[in-house]
């Protein structure tokens, strides 16, 4: 079989050519998308489950500890209320929860649980007593248990005037009245109307607990919240 003549051979044009980049190039960019997309919602998918773990884990440990709350028998507390303070960001108390010494007995421990609504902080942490001293001081070391929590500015608007309470209380007061806790606020985060703490008269007296943890999955994106609710009656102030 003869050649074909050298002027039958022919390669591609320009014209081709650019088109054949152009195709490469959309086909190209299709993949890269499509490969960063699967990558961002690959790490939204983790970072929310760890974010689920974390605060189911907080709350689950809240209300253990909560539940298991006892009138300390030594120290500025001792034969008064196992709850110390009751506040709408924070509560302390004494327990023997998961708090065994060197030879398998219970330890009666202080601890506080605290929210910290300012923006950029936002979390939920706990100090135990570590030094002894009844107090809950810098002395104490801190943990936090979650992050992004979202219960001082659910909106994520920077105002406060929606704000939630983490806590908040069912308690007889000095008259013998069922009273519940809970409050309105303004933009700063001040009190506005009702009451968000339990007076110390009737610390003693209170008859459940109840917890609001609201998670933002998503921080500083499109937010994706979590709203765990639980009610705890400590065992040892349950009224008859």
């Amino acid at each position: 079989m003869g050649l074909s003549p050298a002027g039958d051979q022919r390669g591609l044009t320009l014209v081709e050519l650019l088109v054949v980049m152009v195709i490469l190039s959309v086909v190209t960019t299709m993949l890269v998308t499509i490969f960063i997309n699967l990558q961002g919602a690959y790490g939204f998918t983790v970072n929310s489950a760890h974010a689920r773990e974390d605060a189911r884990g907080a709350m689950e440990t809240m209300v253990a500890h909560i539940r298991n709350a006892q009138v300390p028998t030594t120290g500025p507390h001792a034969g008064m209320s196992p709850i110390v303070s009751a506040a709408g960001d924070s509560i302390s108390f004494y327990t023997t929860h998961g708090t065994a010494g060197g030879t398998g007995t219970p330890v009666l421990v202080r601890y506080r649980y605290r929210y910290e609504p300012a923006a950029g902080i936002r979390t939920l942490a706990y100090q135990r007593d570590t030094n002894g001293n009844h107090l809950i001081d810098s002395g104490d070391l801190e943990q936090v248990l979650s992050r992004d929590v979202m219960d001082g500015d659910p909106n994520g608007d920077g105002s406060q005037t929606d704000r939630v309470d983490l806590f908040t209380y069912s308690y007889f007061d000095t008259g013998g009245n069922l009273r519940t806790t809970g409050a309105t606020y303004t933009a700063t985060g001040n009190v506005a109307t009702g009451v968000a703490a339990v007076p110390a008269a009737s610390l003693a007296s209170i008859v459940s607990v109840n917890i609001r943890l609201i998670v933002d999955l998503n921080p500083r994106r499109s937010p994706v919240y979590l709203d765990l609710r639980s009610t705890v009656q400590p065992r040892n102030l349950r009224q008859e």
